[in-house]
């Protein structure tokens, strides 16, 4: 099988606060949905979650639950 379609390039976010974390961009109740929806109109496929003093299992599957397109990272 041959491939090509060439190299696939992919916007990724390497630094990105949930809203368990202080210093999140988006609080509240709907802040997992605001903070997918900012990524898909960013066209982001992929993100590193870094916050701070804090790992939110149930949070990351969440966004992973409700943003199946995007890829979260986490240590977890």
């Amino acid at each position: 099988m041959e491939n090509t379609r060439g190299s696939e390039w992919n916007r990724w976010d390497l630094h990105l606060h949930t809203a368990s974390s202080y210093d999140a961009k988006y609080k509240g109740n709907d802040a997992d949905q605001l903070l997918c929806a900012a990524l898909k109109e960013k066209y982001i496929k992929a993100v590193a979650i870094t916050d701070h003093f804090v790992i939110d299992k149930d949070r990351i599957e969440h966004l992973r639950s409700i943003a199946p397109d995007i890829v979260f990272f986490s240590r977890c």
